[in-house]
């Protein structure tokens, strides 16, 4: 039973430190700098994920396949004309199956 009581707690004390600064927020609102940094946050976010993922294999710094370097350069292009990061998927992903099985 204590297990359970420090899971409920700590699953509580995390709900109220990330709902905390949301509920302090929502009535002033934010200042224009602010929101227009908060705006580069997604972009920035998936840029480090899309790096770590392609470059580091094992903690190691690796060179990606050709594969995955060309379905990033195809889903970058779908991002640059529509301004739509759900294109990416839809155009990177076709892209990176039909050319890992042909470079083997």
């Amino acid at each position: 039973m204590t297990t359970w009581i420090a899971i409920l707690a700590v699953g509580a004390g995390s709900y109220a430190f990330r709902s905390g600064p949301l509920v302090l927020v929502a009535e002033r609102g934010l200042r224009p700098q602010l929101q227009r940094m908060l705006g580069f946050v997604g972009p920035a976010v998936l840029g480090a994920i899309l790096v770590s993922s392609l470059f580091v294999s094992g903690g190691s710094a690796t060179w990606p396949g050709v594969a995955s370097l060309a379905a990033v350069v195809v889903a970058f292009v779908a991002v640059r004309r529509t301004g739509n990061v759900a294109h990416a998927l839809l155009a990177g992903l076709p892209v990176f199956w039909v050319v890992t099985p042909l470079v083997g």
